[in-house]
């Protein structure tokens, strides 16, 4: 075999332009030690050309690395191998924005401050629960992070780009994010629209030792959807008694104040991560088309994925509090798996601004959801999180996610 040329360009995501000085790596994947191939730096424009010897190989699997010149990664194509290369290869590496902002390539643009006084305190100020609050270590670490932060949002935008690549099942972020949510309000309700975005997945509850490798979940979805996931956000709808009895066939008291959402996707043109996703979940969950005024108004192309939300007991043991549930599993929401094994929790943790976490149950699975069983039955394990803002983050979503495409920053 001989050797072979691995070229092509490092590009801005969002523009395709290059990007100069980045390490490239080309590497051998292997089932258990995989080999570097050769290296070669990004010139003007972003391209790179890297050599790779074929040392006897009967077949060459690669992937490329890229990683600033203090040799952090911030991007790699382990995901998406090259198989059996045999001869020269083009093969281009887009790099988001919130990736390059947090590799130090590029800094935060803020908004203006004339745009800010009606907004800054609430963009700043958790809404904590009185005994919560700046109570334990974590915490205070938590408040010195938003040093320096336009905005809350902002910050959880800091912790998604620490924990992208990252394989770290129980990384200090995550443990950032578990405080947060076990210390935010309890919403009573939310009510219309409101965008999302996803923050990062998580391996269930894998711990030590095998917990700073066994965020699997992560490097083979997260690094890939990374600004490409097309869950766009929600709208809650309040049901009324007669509805309620029958959706929940009787298992909630009709006199509570419940609600029925649905999720909201997106299909992004020309993001190959994003697309897939897109269809994916359409062939699989029967999205259906989003009435023309949502298409036009919020952005998204699909509704699909139906929850019955109220307030209540947490359903995960380390929670230990009243939360907003987002349930997915009642036998009449005609939910599919994974969606029907599912239950999101939600807190609020700014004035219009939620957190979530992604429970699934991993026991029982086969079997149809008895709202009446003990939860521990079900043995439920945290499989991500999320974030929800509705309209007057607008201004601010827009900033630090850009791919969202929010078509009005009317709140």
């Amino acid at each position: 075999m001989k050797n072979f040329r691995l070229y092509g360009k490092i590009r801005k995501a969002e523009s395709g332009r290059g990007i100069a000085g980045l390490i490239v790596e080309a590497v051998h994947a292997d089932l258990f030690i995989d080999e570097l191939a050769g290296a070669a730096k990004s010139g003007r424009g972003g391209s790179f050309s890297i050599d790779v010897p074929s040392a006897g190989r009967a077949k060459s699997d690669l992937y490329l690395n890229v990683k600033t010149p203090d040799g952090r990664l911030i991007a790699s194509t382990r995901s998406k191998i090259m198989t059996d290369v045999k001869s020269d290869t083009e093969i281009n590496v887009d790099i988001p924005r919130q990736s390059r902002i947090a590799a130090g390539l590029e800094k935060e643009k803020r908004p203006p401050a004339a745009s800010l006084p009606g907004r800054r305190e609430q963009w700043t100020t958790w809404t904590f629960l009185a005994d919560k609050a700046g109570q334990t270590s974590l915490m205070r670490q938590i408040q010195r992070d938003m040093s320096g932060k336009t905005s809350i949002l902002e910050l959880m935008k800091q912790y998604m780009d620490e924990l992208y690549l990252n394989p770290d099942n129980n990384s200090p972020q995550f443990n950032k994010l578990m405080e947060i949510f076990r210390s935010g309000a309890t919403p009573e309700a939310i009510e219309g629209h409101v965008y999302g975005v996803w923050m990062f997945f998580r391996t269930g509850d894998q711990e030590e030792p095998f917990s700073s490798v066994g965020n699997i979940l992560q490097v083979l979805l997260g690094t890939v959807l990374d600004d490409q996931c097309p869950w766009v956000g929600k709208t809650f709808t309040a049901l009324s008694p007669g509805e309620i009895d029958s959706l929940t066939e009787g298992a909630i008291a009709p006199d509570r104040r419940v609600f029925r959402a649905v999720n909201h996707f997106r299909k992004i043109d020309r993001r190959l991560p994003n697309n897939v996703a897109f269809e994916l979940f359409n062939i699989w969950n029967g999205l259906d088309d989003a009435p023309p005024d949502q298409q036009e108004k919020f952005g998204h192309q699909k509704n699909g994925g139906y929850i019955i939300a109220v307030q209540g007991p947490s359903i995960y043991p380390p929670t230990e509090r009243e939360v907003f549930i987002l349930n997915y599993r009642w036998r009449k929401l005609a939910n599919k798996p994974p969606l029907c094994w599912l239950i999101d929790e939600v807190v609020q943790i700014a004035d219009g601004l939620y957190l979530g976490q992604i429970l699934s149950a991993t026991r029982r699975l086969l079997r149809l959801y008895d709202p009446l069983r003990p939860p521990a039955d079900y043995v439920y394990q945290t499989f991500g999180y999320f974030l929800m803002f509705s309209g007057e983050w607008n201004e601010e979503a827009q900033r630090l996610f850009p791919f969202l495409d929010i078509p009005s920053l009317k709140c």
